[in-house]
This record gives structure tokens, sequence and C-alpha cells, in this order.
């Protein structure tokens, strides 16, 4: 649907090449606008393919803003085994960065914001652009301490995160398995077992973050919007205050956005992004409008 009218959607989502640092193909693609009124990348959650952000990137593309998603590398058609030796690090460092990388460099007259779902949204300060956003958005994030969820997954994160993902390193398979209750996508083996790990320790992954990476979280500046909701048992108020306690100099807005304001849906720790929850897509996209 190609149109040139200043502010209106350019094509149906099409793939954008993007290589990470390391020469690895990351699979992005972009909801254009011609002349955006704003530019969003889209940083998934552990194990969710870019596809459950489509309506909503749909959304916003209809309001005037190009889009960005991605999936980690390892993850979704990149999971082959050639990209089996992924690790969350590298998600953030590689991934992450190159598609954030694309979106200033392609946008550098417009403002670029980071939206970040759950791991998507913990670790921005260690992007050597962070500080080129325009704003953040951070969306069901929380340090990933077991100890710091809600009840039932709580236990089920222990479980898996001190026996079952140790265990079954070195055997084959799908990983996590399907039959231990994870729902995402599966996941590159270093990539769950160093989440596991940082689940097991109430600093998280910040307790093997760098100096340098930790004094980078601590100053970052820019304006940020943390939206929480009620039901979610994973990103917790808890973890959450504990994750911004990072960013130090962040100035963040913290809405925690009850359940039953969804139409009576669970929300949860995904469903903000499913079409059952876009009675609260326009409150987000007032806050990426406004200047």
């Amino acid at each position: 649907m190609e149109q040139t009218h200043r502010g209106t959607p350019v094509s149906d989502p099409k793939p954008v090449r993007v290589i990470a640092q390391d020469g690895h193909l990351v699979d992005t693609v972009i909801f254009s606008v011609h002349e955006p009124l704003a530019v969003v990348v889209i940083a998934p959650a552990t194990g969710v393919r870019k596809e459950v952000y489509f309506s909503f990137a749909s959304y916003l593309q209809a309001s005037s803003v190009a889009v960005l998603i991605f999936d980690y590398v390892g993850v979704g058609l990149t999971a082959t085994a050639a990209n089996q030796t992924r690790t969350v690090s590298q998600w953030i460092k590689l991934d992450l960065n190159a598609v954030l990388d694309f979106a200033l460099n392609r946008y550098a007259e417009h403002r670029v914001m980071l939206l970040g779902h759950s791991l998507g949204g913990q670790f921005i300060g260690v992007l050597p652009n962070a500080h080129r956003l325009s704003k953040i958005v951070m969306v069901a994030v929380g340090i990933g301490y077991w100890k710091l969820m809600g009840f039932p997954q709580k236990y089920w994160y222990r479980f898996a995160t001190h026996l079952l993902l140790p265990v079954l390193a070195s055997m084959g398979g799908s990983f996590p398995p399907r039959w231990s209750g994870w729902k995402g996508e599966q996941l590159p083996r270093p990539a769950a077992l160093e989440w596991s790990r940082w689940c097991r320790s109430p600093a998280y992954a910040f307790r093997y973050l760098s100096a340098e990476d930790l004094n980078a979280t601590a100053r970052l500046t820019v304006p940020t919007l943390a939206l929480l909701f009620s039901d979610d048992a994973i990103g917790t108020s808890s973890a959450a205050s504990r994750l911004l306690g990072y960013y130090e100099q962040l100035p963040v807005e913290k809405r925690v956005i009850c359940a039953k304001t969804g139409n009576n849906n669970r929300i949860g720790h995904t469903g903000f992004f499913s079409r059952k929850s876009k009675a609260l897509w326009p409150e987000l996209l007032g806050w990426i409008l406004s200047h």
C-alpha cells in the first residue's frame, strides 16, 4: 500500500537487512511511515517472537509511528544449528545494539525510541548509543531473580533455574523442553544457561556486568516510562523497583495498570501486546507522541 502523504504508512511490514557486529543476520522487519512522528524499536522478551508484537506495531504505524521489530539470533526463523551458540548477553550487546544503530542511522532526523519488553528493557544502559534515544518505554520489566516473582511462577522459576536447566545442559533436544512448562520459543542452550544463572542471584545479571556497564547504566538520563501490570507475576512491582535502582539518574515515570482496565482480560507478562488489550494502547501512544 504505497502512499506518500506525511505521517501515513508506506508499506506492510517488510524485512530489512541488519547485521550484528559479529556478522550474524538479525531477523528484523520494519513498519514504515512516510515522515513519521516518531520511530520505535521494540526489543522482545526472552523466548517471544517478533510476530507477537505485530498487532501493536500496526496500531503505532496507523498512528504515524514507524516501528522496527526483530528476533534475537537463535530464536524464530534464525533458530538454526549455526545460531545455537548465542548467549543472552550477545542478544543485547550484538543483536539489539545492531537494530538500534540501524534505526538511529536510518532515522537520524527523527525521534527514535526504544520499547523494551521484559528482557528487552532490562539492559538498555549498556547500549553504546542509548543516550541518543529520545525516550524509553519499559514494559513488564524487573529483575529476574526468582524470589521477586509472584505465586506460583516463582516456584517454577526456582525449579527451572536451580535444577532443570543445569541438569539438562548436557542432554540433547529442544531447550528448555516443552514438558517443563516453558511457554516461549526454544532458546539456544548457552542463552538458557546464562539466564538461569542470572535468575539464581538476587542481583540478577547486574552481578556479572562490568564496572563500565554498571556506570553507564547508572548515568543514563533518557526520559522513561515503566509500564507494569497488576497481574504480572514475573515483572512485579518489587522486581521493577530493584531493576530501576540500577538506573540511578534515569527520569522514570512508573505506572501500574490494573488488569481489569483491560476489558476484564488478563494482561500478565505479555498480554499488553494482544489486541485484547488495545483499549490500553492510546495512553502509551499519547506518551510516545508527547514532547
